[in-house]
């Protein structure tokens, strides 16, 4: 549906696009506005929940209702400079990420913010949701645009927002603010690139990251990082978002979901737990087992079927246990 012109706008919009105001307009605030204006600036969740629009599935294009959640993460963005974020999938955690990207430029002058991504196009994919949230904005809540486009967004109040796929040298030499990193779980050569990264961020002391992801197995440096957080033994504060805490999952979903899937695949994507092939260490009777996550799902499985092949439960993780078994 081709949205209506508003004649106000006319002559104010950039590069033809009616619904971004263009650089250098002067803005003349009504006293109402300049509460609004106020309230958005201190509150990403009200400015979320009051102006922001998203695409639904479902639905199309609607009012960014937030979760109680996503206010208390946030929150947390707001109160701390290194957050980690690992979350079931279809979380909403990318858009929820997206407007917090979005209010933060918005309201914080000469700001530069960066979304790095294991892939570019799912960087410029945030840009995207970035767009379509700033074109649903009135426009006392814009401070004007610079430049627009599939990989980057630049303000009026010199801010702008970078997008770019995770690489040694993506951000280097640039001075960022706030750094968001997207599925970092399953970035290629992560050390690398984190080690390269790193003193762009720490050499500002307001400096801020947020890192999201679901579980990719274990001995990554997201993984590292996530349990040093919950163990409070870096500096990152950790938030969790599990499946029940996404409105409509409950357990007759979690049931539909396995039954169309399998445990295995509802644990890893929407369990917050390892992958297939992440191994891990269990003792039986004494002796422990290096086994891979699927390979003792299957073991179990056929235990609770009853598919026996005689053998005792140890005998088959035995046999599936990666370079067999210590004692």
């Amino acid at each position: 549906m081709q949205r209506q012109v508003d004649p106000s706008k006319v002559g104010l919009s950039y590069l033809g696009n009616p619904n971004v105001k263009r650089d250098g307009v002067q803005q003349n605030f009504t006293a109402q506005q300049i509460e609004e204006y106020k309230k958005c600036m201190a509150d990403p969740a009200y400015f979320a929940k009051a102006y922001c629009k998203i695409i639904n599935i479902d639905k199309g294009l609607v009012p960014f209702n937030l979760y109680p959640y996503q206010e208390k993460m946030f929150k947390q963005f707001q109160q701390n400079r290194f957050n980690i974020v690992l979350a079931c999938r279809q979380s909403g955690k990318s858009v929820s990420a997206s407007i917090y990207l979005l209010w933060y430029a918005l309201f914080h002058a000469d700001k530069t913010i960066a979304i790095l991504a294991n892939k570019g196009a799912t960087a410029r994919e945030m840009i995207a949701r970035i767009t379509l949230a700033l074109e649903n904005l009135p426009f006392f809540l814009q401070p004007g645009c610079r430049q627009l486009n599939k990989g980057s967004i630049a303000f009026s109040n010199n801010s702008r927002i970078l997008a770019a796929a995770t690489s040694g040298n993506s951000i280097r030499g640039l001075s960022i603010s706030l750094l968001y990193l997207d599925e970092f779980a399953f970035v290629n050569d992560a050390e690398r690139f984190y080690t390269s990264t790193y003193p762009v961020i720490s050499s500002g002391k307001k400096s801020q990251v947020i890192m999201t992801s679901t579980m990719n197995g274990v001995g990554n440096l997201f993984y590292r990082l996530w349990q040093g957080a919950v163990q409070g033994a870096n500096e990152y504060k950790p938030f969790r978002v599990d499946w029940w805490d996404v409105p409509g999952r409950d357990e007759k979903w979690k049931r539909e979901t396995i039954a169309n899937t399998s445990q295995l695949q509802f644990d890893q994507e929407y369990g917050n737990c390892l992958s297939y092939n992440s191994q891990i260490h269990i003792s039986i009777n004494s002796n422990r087992y290096d086994i891979r996550i699927g390979d003792l799902y299957s073991c179990l499985s056929r235990e609770e079927t009853g598919h026996s092949s005689g053998l005792s439960l140890e005998e088959k993780i035995r046999r599936k246990a990666i370079r067999g078994y210590h004692d």
